[in-house]
């Protein structure tokens, strides 16, 4: 039986929403002696390029998307950020390693007069190819008084490669792609 991605969302978001109904997060909630009941990865979408991605859906504005993104494109490529290769945040990127991966190779048909090929290009990735972020996340619980609280281990910019079809129509890739990781404090 093929479990339908809209069926994973909806559970998702009935478990937040009763999670948070018995005093998740509460305030002052003492956490010293939690148990980490799980490590969850989900992804958030900032912005919809496709009807049928799943995740949890937040359409921003477009100038609190930029704000957003660009902040963390800015901190990584000034170094500021350290990017690690995924979510295990065991290998960070060189800087040469950020440069060779923060672009977005496609392909497209070009016509002549006498010919008509595939040519390869390439654009550096930036926030219009942002369309969400994958959170993960420690969720812990205190056995005392059944609160959970919810840690940021760390985020990733998640964007889709694409290429051209022959009448110069963008087409997006099926999977969302991770550009890198970065470490929570």
């Amino acid at each position: 039986m093929k479990t339908r991605p809209y069926a994973i969302v909806l559970s998702a978001l009935i478990t937040i929403f009763i999670l948070q109904s018995c005093g998740c997060n509460r305030k002052g909630a003492d956490v010293s002696n939690s148990t980490v009941i799980s490590e969850i990865k989900y992804l958030v979408t900032i912005d919809k390029p496709k009807d049928d991605i799943s995740g949890i859906h937040g359409e921003m504005e477009p100038a609190v998307k930029k704000n957003l993104v660009d902040g963390i494109l800015n901190g990584i490529y000034s170094g500021k950020l350290k990017a690690y290769l995924d979510e295990s945040f065991q290998r960070a990127l060189s800087n040469d390693e950020i440069e060779a991966n923060s672009y977005i190779r496609f392909s497209k048909l070009e016509f002549t007069e006498d010919e008509t090929y595939l040519a390869m290009d390439s654009v550096k990735i930036g926030t219009d190819n942002i369309f969400g972020l994958y959170f993960l996340e420690e969720w812990s619980l205190d056995p005392a008084s059944q609160d959970i609280s919810k840690k940021v281990k760390g985020y990733c910019p998640v964007y889709y490669k694409f290429r051209y079809d022959s009448l110069d129509t963008k087409i997006l890739s099926d999977a969302p792609n991770q550009f890198f990781w970065i470490k929570s404090k």
